[in-house]
């Protein structure tokens, strides 16, 4: 099995920003292939809030202290299956404010159990450690 890889570059990673507002809508990554993992991170600078994530999109891990932030995956078994151009995610009960986020690409996830470990969230930068339990993972952050 190939370790997975996060894909940079045109056409393998999105990003979308908002200067006020409650949602943000990030594009799907053109060179979404078969067997992808999509992987979206997003930040809004209000506190205290709760997400509404697309439909087909698994959470990871969300923040809301000092900000709203989470992290979402999505499986694409079938690219050609996969016909939605954008992905929208909305949060409540925060206010209107910046946001901004982004999806990745990531090749040869396992798409049965694509998470192996999550650390903590940090609001500032630094991270805390996190141990995997399977070979060959993918560390994000």
């Amino acid at each position: 099995m190939t370790p997975p890889v996060a894909q940079t570059g045109a056409g393998n990673v999105t990003t979308a920003t908002i200067g006020a507002g409650s949602s943000v809508t990030i594009s799907k990554p053109s060179n979404l292939a078969d067997g992808d993992l999509l992987v979206a991170v997003l930040n809004h600078h209000v506190g205290g809030g709760t997400w509404a994530a697309p439909s087909g999109w698994d959470e990871v891990t969300t923040f809301s202290a000092g900000r709203t932030a989470g992290v979402w995956i999505k499986a694409v078994p079938s690219a050609a299956a996969e016909t939605a151009p954008n992905y929208t995610w909305a949060t409540t009960g925060t206010g209107s404010g910046r946001m901004g986020g982004l999806i990745v690409r990531v090749t040869g996830a396992d798409l049965g159990a694509p998470v192996d470990a999550v650390g903590t969230w940090q609001p500032a930068l630094g991270a805390t450690g996190v141990t995997t339990t399977r070979p060959d993972c993918l560390l994000l952050g």
